[in-house]
């Protein structure tokens, strides 16, 4: 009988043991864990727009984008809402999205956006060549929303882009990937020449 009863108390000795370890296992893998989805278009067009919009959606305190190029209404729509909701918006345009003039080209979001409350736009050209007496280009194309989320892939934002080209576009809250982007956004916005 006492054999028996040791046996079931150490039985129950190691599920609570197992059941211990599980938790902190869990809890280890729950910090490490981030969260990651990669959308290949134009094949997944119609969810990476949705998860896009949803995402500036539910922003509560600022965004920031970088983009090249910048026509798709469903995203100009969505960011202009933000702004409505008292979410600070910052935008970095390639220079190139200005005319000789320095007025917005006709195709672009940048004069439509930066009339808005809340809506920072910029331009900004690439690095200088030492040699020659040219410019790179801003080419990227990337959101960080409220510093947690960040996405970003090679399609500018417009329907072409979306709809019609071989893009990616991968979101992702890896808190270092995160950090990285946000430290080098505040680089080049520091950098970027404000429109008005």
């Amino acid at each position: 009988m006492f054999m028996k009863v040791y046996k079931t108390l150490m039985v129950k000795r190691s599920f609570i043991h197992l059941a211990f370890l599980l938790l902190i296992v869990s809890f280890f893998v729950s910090k490490v864990y981030a969260y990651e989805n990669l959308y290949m278009l134009p094949y997944q067009n119609k969810e990476a727009l949705k998860e896009l919009v949803q995402s500036i959606d539910y922003a509560k305190k600022d965004i920031k984008v970088a983009i090249y190029s910048f026509t798709y209404r469903p995203l100009i729509n969505a960011l202009k809402k933000a702004s409505a909701r008292g979410v600070k918006v910052h935008i970095i345009f390639d220079s190139g999205n200005l005319n000789d003039r320095g007025h917005p080209k006709d195709y672009s979001a940048l004069g439509d956006l930066a009339k808005y409350r809340n809506i920072d736009v910029c331009t900004l050209k690439g690095l200088k060549d030492r040699k020659h007496n040219y410019y790179g280009i801003m080419h990227q194309k990337l959101i960080i929303i409220d510093d947690k989320l960040l996405a970003l892939g090679s399609a500018n934002w417009s329907k072409n882009a979306f709809e019609l080209s071989y893009e990616t576009l991968l979101f992702t809250d890896f808190p270092s990937s995160v950090k990285t982007a946000s430290h080098f956004y505040k680089d080049m916005f520091s950098r970027c020449k404000l429109y008005r």
